[in-house]
Formats: structure tokens, sequence, C-alpha cells
């Protein structure tokens, strides 16, 4: 498969399962499936350079133990937000090229609609200490 993409002759071994197989066979024998839990934070960006930050930040967050959703439909802001409801997240963030240029963006509390000016710096101690 290496070289198919390019690369050198690479000797390897593959497993593959299909997840909807393995799904209801869990189902047959009476395993439940649990739920997934709601994300800690949903965040979206505005504009293709908002996304790369947007990509590097989701990646920190997981890093730290915070459960991230990232926009990666290209979504407006008032879909996105939609989106971050429908998921259950608990906090939002979106940003843009203001909020990259700024190091600060606007965290929504999904919950109680409180939004607060937080800096990117801090986001995830935040998070931390909310989530805790």
């Amino acid at each position: 498969l290496v070289e198919a993409c390019g690369g050198p002759p690479t000797p390897g071994i593959g497993f593959a399962l299909g997840v909807e197989r393995l799904l209801l066979e869990m189902n047959s024998q009476g395993i439940k499936v649990p739920d997934q839990p709601p994300p800690d934070i949903y965040i979206g960006a505005i504009g293709e350079k908002a996304a790369l930050v947007c990509e590097k930040l989701a990646w920190q967050l997981r890093m730290n133990n915070i459960v991230c959703i990232k926009d990666i439909m290209g979504r407006s802001v008032k879909a996105q937000m939609k989106y971050a409801d429908k998921l259950g997240a608990r906090y939002s963030l979106i940003l843009g090229d203001t909020e990259i240029e700024t190091n600060k963006a606007k965290l929504k509390d999904m919950v109680s609609g409180e939004t607060k000016d937080i800096s990117l710096d801090t986001l995830i101690d935040r998070l931390k200490k909310n989530k805790g």
C-alpha cells in the first residue's frame, strides 16, 4: 500500500472489521453501546486562517482531556451555533481574524447563554477548572 501511494516497497499486514457488523453483533448479544458524552466545547471558525488555528486549538484541548468538536464543514456562524447546541456542547467558541489578531475570543456558556471575553492563552485552564 505504501508503494501504491508513491513510497518505497514496505511489507505490512492488515485487519478490518466492519463497525456496523460489530455493532449488530453486540446488539444481538444484548451488549449496550454507551452513549457518547456531549463535548465540553465546540470550536468554530470563520475563514481559512481561523480554521487552521482551530485545528491547533482542538489538538491542544484534546491533549488536556477536554472533549472538543470543531467545525469541518465551513458552516455559517449561525449554523455552527445551532450544531453546537444540537451536540449538547457545554461551551462554544467561534474564531475569526479579529480573535486571532487579539488572541481573545467570546466563550459562550451554552446552558446559561452567558458570553464572556477570554484570552486564548487561558482557555484550557478555564475549561479544566469548570470541568472539575
